[in-house]
C-alpha cells in the first residue's frame, strides 16, 4: 500500500474458518481509499453475530496456525497425486484450492464436472473464469481421505474417456 495507493487487499474470513453464513471478510487499504469508500458504504455492513463471531474466531491462534499447516500438507500431496495420474497440469498455490489445466483436448471441464458429479465428487469448472476456457477447473483442498476419494474418481473418469 505503500508503493500504490490504489491498492485494495480484500480477505475472506469465512472460507478459512468455515462460517459460510457469516459471509465477513476484511479490507486492508490507505487511509485516503477508505475515506473514499466510506461515502458509498451502505450503514450497519456487518451484523452484530458477525462481528462477534470474527473477533471469537481472529484470537483461535491455535486452530489458525494448524489449518494453515494442514492445507500446506494436503495441498502438496494433492498436487502430487493429480501431477501422478499426468494429461494435466496443475497449477503452484498459496490457496486453499488448485487450478487444474486438462492437456487432454478430448475432454473438457465441463465434461469432467458432470462425470464427477454423477459419482458424488463436486469440482469448479472454471471455464467461465475470465482468461480461462474449457480446459481448465479447480479443486478444493480437503481432508487426505477427501483428497484421495477424488483422486481414485478422477482416474476413473478420465480412464472411461481415454
Amino acid at each position: 500500500m505503500k508503493k500504490y495507493e490504489n491498492l485494495f487487499v480484500i480477505r475472506s474470513v469465512t472460507k478459512f474458518y468455515g462460517m459460510p453464513g457469516i459471509r465477513f471478510g476484511y479490507g486492508i487499504a490507505t487511509d485516503s481509499l477508505i475515506d473514499r469508500l466510506q461515502i458509498v458504504r451502505q450503514p450497519w455492513s456487518i451484523n452484530s453475530l458477525a462481528g462477534y463471531a470474527t473477533s471469537a474466531a481472529f484470537k483461535d491462534i491455535e486452530f489458525i496456525e494448524n489449518t494453515k499447516r494442514t492445507i500446506a500438507k494436503e495441498r502438496a500431496q494433492l498436487a502430487k497425486m493429480l501431477s501422478e495420474i499426468g494429461g494435466m497440469h496443475i497449477f503452484p498455490s498459496e490457496t486453499n484450492f488448485l487450478l487444474v489445466k486438462i492437456l487432454n483436448s478430448k475432454f473438457t471441464s465441463i465434461m469432467l464436472k458432470e462425470q464427477m458429479a454423477k459419482e458424488g465428487v463436486l469440482i469448479r469448472d472454471c471455464s467461465t473464469f475470465v482468461g480461462l476456457d474449457n480446459s481448465y477447473f479447480r479443486v478444493t483442498i480437503r481432508s487426505s481421505k477427501e483428497n484421495s476419494k477424488l483422486i481414485k474418481i478422477l482416474r476413473d473418469v478420465l480412464k472411461k474417456k481415454a
